[in-house]
């Protein structure tokens, strides 16, 4: 997929490892494998993980009232400003029940 694989780390002494791979550009699909050693050498691989270089979105802006009749109400939604590195693919638009007579803060 992304050609061969080749050696980012080597940790010797540790329980659980966490490793921070600050070489990579968002909006890619990564292979990672891993692998451990005790005193008989070195196990297998694991199988890969394909990892997604992507962060969550940001908060979009608050939506808009665009237009208002008798019992609809058109409601715009604005993407936010940082799409976290991959393409915005859906939107949830939630409402409660309202309130009567409710003045606004």
């Amino acid at each position: 997929m992304n050609g061969n694989y080749f050696r980012l780390y080597t940790a010797n002494n540790v329980l659980s490892l966490v490793y921070f791979d600050t070489n990579v550009l968002k909006n890619r699909v990564y292979r990672y494998k891993y692998r451990a050693r005790n005193v008989n050498g070195w196990g297998d691989f694991s199988a890969p993980g394909y990892i997604f270089a992507a962060d969550l979105p940001n908060q979009p802006a608050k939506p808009a009232l665009k237009s208002v009749n008798k019992n609809q109400m058109t409601i715009e939604c604005f993407p936010p400003s940082n799409t976290g590195g991959s393409a915005i693919i859906g939107f949830e638009l939630w409402r409660d029940q309202g309130a009567p007579n409710s003045e606004f803060i």
